[in-house]
């Protein structure tokens, strides 16, 4: 990999292998979007084979999202890995070609909702044989039909000694439902407050006190989970306690 700087000037890069690049950027995981449902999704990874021959090879998602901290250096929350099966996924495809490789994935309950990277590594065998080729595929997890926004205060000021989570939850579907939403961490007691009949498109806000929590809950998260009873949705979001200065 190589970081260029772009600026006003044009710049010209050499020794490019077009092939390969058209190949690294045809590598895609789709969909792109998958419901925060627990149960396997299936998806496929595509490619395209820009040579003039027959290429095989094999190729590989990997979830490293747990062990990846912010570029600013600011925590993130922790999740289980997901689950890729199968592993690794051999493929041959005629010049011009694109394939499409059929993968399950499956994750946990506590799976955050947002976008998440898979680290995608391919091999391939084409005019030469060429080294492990590392790209990236963007998931979002997500519910098309239920938004979840979650924000945390501190109270009664700036610095505590209270939490207050509020989370904002918005019916996008065409029919009332009727939801739980509870908030977790370590060392406190989940809390559970219920929304009944939420009409299509309304909005309802609910507010979760937590007491003494800026110091017994500093430098952690608090989970904020919305669960359908009729269904196996689950939509979770976290906020963080900021830690003592």
């Amino acid at each position: 990999q190589v970081r260029v700087a772009l600026g006003e000037a044009p710049v010209f890069i050499e020794g490019v292998d077009p092939y390969l690049a058209q190949f690294t950027s045809s590598i895609r995981v789709t969909p792109s979007f998958i419901p925060a449902v627990v149960t396997e999704h299936e998806q496929h990874i595509e490619l395209t084979n820009p040579w003039p021959v027959r290429i095989t090879g094999h190729i590989q998602l990997r979830d490293e999202s747990s062990t990846r901290a912010r570029a600013d250096g600011r925590p993130v929350p922790r999740s289980a890995p997901w689950r890729i099966s199968p592993n690794i996924c051999e493929f041959a495809a005629a010049p011009g070609q694109t394939i499409s490789l059929p993968i399950t994935i499956d994750f946990g309950p506590g799976q955050i909702a947002g976008t998440k990277d898979l680290e995608i590594v391919a091999r391939v065998l084409a005019d030469r044989p060429y080294g492990a080729i590392h790209s990236t595929a963007m998931m979002e997890i997500g519910l098309p039909d239920l938004e979840l926004s979650a924000d945390l205060q501190l109270s009664p000021t700036p610095s505590g000694p209270d939490v207050i989570v509020v989370a904002s939850v918005t019916n996008k579907d065409d029919h009332p439902r009727t939801l739980r939403l509870d908030i977790s961490a370590q060392a406190i007691v989940t809390q559970t407050k219920d929304i009944s009949d939420l009409p299509p498109g309304e909005t309802q806000i609910k507010s979760f006190v937590i007491r003494d929590g800026a110091r017994v809950l500093a430098g952690r998260f608090i989970r904020v989970t919305l669960g359908d009873d009729e269904t196996a949705a689950r939509l979770s979001k976290a906020v963080y306690v900021p830690a003592d200065k």
